[in-house]
């Protein structure tokens, strides 16, 4: 994650060194991928479902695209909360730790919707206000995973 405010609040909050905080966001980041793959979603309690979407492929001007997998955020609120479960695997922290984990860090991305903040997370993507809208965009390396079944497909042409 490129802002430190939340590294900060995350290390003060659990009485953990910015490095260790640091290293259970990448955690946390790579096991969101993880999760996507296999599950197709995952939610932030208070904060919103992150879900993986199937975009079949077609015919348009003489070519033919292949699938493609899409990553949503919808923000809204959620009762449960498989994040917590998340942090705790990869982590290793307990369960009242990767609780108040997941608490900060949505909190944090909360209170960052509600001011319309621009905010880029490494490895997930960047949520940014367009046209007045706030949206989310998966970044290249979340993609690439989500798609590592259709990767390897070319956009044919099939104009004579």
């Amino acid at each position: 994650m490129k802002n430190d405010l939340c590294i900060s609040r995350l290390a003060e909050t659990l009485g953990l060194d910015h490095a260790t905080v640091r290293r259970y966001l990448e955690l946390f980041v790579s096991g969101l991928g993880e999760e996507l793959l296999e599950r197709r979603s995952i939610c932030l309690k208070g904060l919103g479902l992150f879900e993986v979407r199937h975009l079949s492929g077609g015919y348009r001007n003489g070519q033919w695209f292949p699938p493609v997998r899409s990553i949503v955020f919808s923000s809204r609120s959620i009762a449960g909360s498989s994040a917590r479960a998340l942090i705790e695997r990869k982590t290793g922290l307990s369960p009242r730790e990767a609780a108040l984990f997941i608490k900060v860090l949505s909190g944090f991305l909360r209170d960052a919707l509600r001011a319309r903040q621009d905010l880029v997370v490494d490895g997930i993507g960047a949520f940014r206000t367009v046209d007045g809208k706030y949206c989310f965009t998966a970044d290249r390396t979340m993609k690439e995973l989500v798609n590592q079944a259709y990767g390897h497909l070319p956009v044919l042409d099939l104009r004579s």
